[in-house]
């Protein structure tokens, strides 16, 4: 048997989140394994093709990972409620990048979006609304205004610096987010000079590393590193920093 997650993070632009096991040989689970998989699973058939088309306008449009990560969580549970049909397939695809798009703030062109579709912007509009009737986006509202509504009091000597907004305008998941910004607020109450007399960057990449680790997405230091425009070794001396100050515990 082999599994075929062995460190690549978790994530929701594949219809497995990325986390799939393999049986070897002509066994008994391996012969059942091919029936599961042929038995013609309507659901998955149709979340994989939905997927695939995320990622296919993805790239031609160069969409930030993060309203791909999104719509690929919301076309997983649009395909369970048995709202993905091959005939509204594009114009849903293409109403959740819009719309989350402007929940979080970030520009996209939407003519182009309707023309790598293939599509009428109109009808994804349409189609946004629709959904947005639904009720399809208020877990994402809810989780990005929980980033967004932190208290600045709960900051201490970080509330007077860019801290807290350089996590929020980074191009990262809601959730590792959301979990930076809870590391952040635990360690300025454990030590009230974190944020005092020191490039915020180093800071930031930091606490975004170790939000990713907790997450299950490591983001490579040198990946923070670039991103941030500091050195790794500036992130990973700041990040032994907060270790050394807070205790963090990960319910399973």
């Amino acid at each position: 048997m082999e599994r075929a997650r062995v460190g690549p993070e978790i994530t929701n632009k594949v219809h497995d989140l990325g986390i799939t096991t393999f049986v070897e040989g002509g066994g008994k689970l391996s012969i059942l394994q091919k029936r599961l998989r042929g038995s013609g699973d309507n659901f998955v058939r149709k979340e994989i093709d939905a997927l695939a088309k995320l990622n296919e306008i993805a790239g031609k449009i160069d969409l930030p990972e993060v309203i791909v990560e999104d719509a690929g969580k919301l076309i997983k549970k649009l395909v369970n409620k048995g709202c993905i049909k091959k005939r509204n397939q594009d114009y849903v695809i293409g109403a959740l990048i819009y719309k989350i798009s402007v929940i979080r703030k970030i520009n996209i062109d939407k003519e182009n979006l309707a023309k790598a579709l293939g599509v009428d912007f109109k009808k994804i509009f349409k189609t946004a609304k629709k959904l947005e009737w639904d009720d399809v986006f208020n877990e994402l509202k809810e989780q990005i205004s929980r980033v967004r509504n932190l208290q600045i009091r709960d900051l201490g000597s970080c509330s007077g610096s860019s801290t807290n907004t350089l996590i929020e305008k980074l191009d990262l998941s809601s959730d590792i987010k959301e979990i930076a910004m809870r590391i952040l607020i635990s360690a300025s109450r454990a030590d009230n000079t974190l944020c005092s007399g020191k490039n915020p960057k180093g800071l930031v990449g930091a606490i975004i590393y170790l939000a990713s680790v907790i997450a299950d997405k490591k983001i490579p230091q040198q990946t923070i590193a670039d991103m941030l425009k500091v050195s790794e070794v500036t992130i990973r001396n700041r990040y032994k920093n907060i270790l050394d100050k807070i205790d963090i515990v990960v319910e399973i």
